[in-house]
């Protein structure tokens, strides 16, 4: 007897299942109707995990029957496109899912527009549990795009680098070879167009400003909008004033602006200085936080200061290319201006302190990093 099959009659009672089949495996991954013969005689299973070649490919073989999981918590699928969503079609998942993961290789344009995105439209119009205060988060580059959605609020699933609140949905594809930019932009707007935007509370894409401007209209409750790699240019998060929206103000709920890596797009920060004209006229009250490699002058920062509630800026001018995340901190006693780190504060975004004196700190008690957002998320 096969050893696949002796698995599905010996176990009964599992609530993890984890495969990992990788091609030099000596073990022959299962054929469809092995797997789901072993998920049906485990109706407890909370937790499924498959990877690599554990998706069977199959794609001459009809089986019969569906594997009902009515108690799974979390779902984790890695592979090919097509054998993840052939599985797929074969998992009657429950409403109660809080998490599910899909990372999809040999993936084409074609297949994340005819099949991913009907598939996230459904899957989200279809969870009564994400049509409530919606966090997207949607980013692509060269031949990689990633969209997750997920309800703001607690309780929390902790990854090896955040926390996502639950429940929670993520789709990573792998394209084959390098997409074209705005194809690959294209493909993000319509991922999100598929989201029931009225909940979106929460934006967070790398998106470029000036092909947002059909989805800003759309998700008029963000409150936080999160953009990564901005370029300040004439115009900035403003409708086109040649166009039919010329007097519309986007995101009339907006209370915090958060831009990481920007650049100046016209060498400077006039573009954003009159979107936040533009954006708390009417006494409309939002918080910012920045990073950029360029420097803003203290007569601009003052008169950022004087137009929001908040602010926060970071300047690294030695690491251009990198993110929050990655940025080498300088070393301790490292506090002229000109080493490349310049703060401007106001308020309580500060990510780091040379001076620790500002902030009641004392000597010798380290650098300060910030508390985490109301959101969850670091920035």
């Amino acid at each position: 007897m096969p050893s696949w099959d002796r698995l599905a009659q010996r176990t009964t009672l599992l609530t993890t299942l984890s495969l990992d089949i990788r091609e030099s495996s000596p073990e022959p991954p299962p054929t469809i109707p092995q797997l789901l013969s072993i998920l049906i005689s485990n109706p407890n299973l909370q937790e499924l995990l498959m990877t690599g070649y554990a998706i069977p490919e199959d794609g001459g073989v009809k089986a019969a029957s569906q594997a009902p999981l009515r108690c799974l918590k979390k779902l984790h699928l890695t592979g090919n496109f097509r054998c993840v969503f052939r599985l797929l079609d074969r998992l009657v998942l429950p409403d109660t899912l809080d998490y599910m993961s899909l990372t999809l290789l040999d993936s084409t344009v074609e297949r994340l527009s005819q099949v991913l995105r009907p598939y996230l439209g459904d899957y989200l119009q279809r969870n009564h549990r994400l049509q409530n205060r919606l966090g997207i988060d949607a980013r692509s580059t060269r031949n990689y795009l990633s969209i997750r959605a997920d309800t703001i609020g607690e309780p929390y699933l902790w990854t090896p680098f955040q926390r996502v609140s639950l429940p929670s949905v993520t789709f990573k594809a792998v394209l084959d070879g390098v997409t074209p930019a705005d194809v690959l932009d294209n493909l993000c707007l319509d991922l999100i167009a598929s989201a029931p935007r009225m909940y979106v509370v929460t934006l967070n894409t790398c998106l470029p400003t000036h092909r947002m401007e059909d989805l800003l209209v759309t998700v008029p409750n963000v409150e936080t909008l999160y953009l990564s790699n901005a370029v300040l240019s004439r115009g900035f998060l403003q409708p086109n004033p040649d166009g039919p929206r010329a007097n519309t103000k986007f995101l009339p709920s907006l209370q915090s602006l958060h831009l990481e890596d920007v650049t100046l797009g016209d060498g400077s920060w006039e573009p954003l200085v009159t979107y936040l004209t533009h954006q708390t006229s009417g006494n409309q009250i939002i918080s910012l936080q920045a990073s950029s490699s360029s420097r803003m002058c203290p007569e601009v920062a003052n008169e950022i200061k004087g137009l929001v509630g908040e602010f926060s800026y970071v300047e690294d001018l030695e690491t251009e290319s990198k993110g929050l995340w990655d940025r080498d901190r300088p070393e301790r006693g490292d506090e002229d201006e000109d080493d490349g780190y310049y703060y401007y504060e106001e308020g309580e975004g500060l990510l780091w302190s040379h001076d620790l004196s500002e902030r009641g700190g004392e000597e010798g008690d380290g650098d300060h990093y910030h508390e985490d957002d109301k959101d969850g998320d670091r920035w």
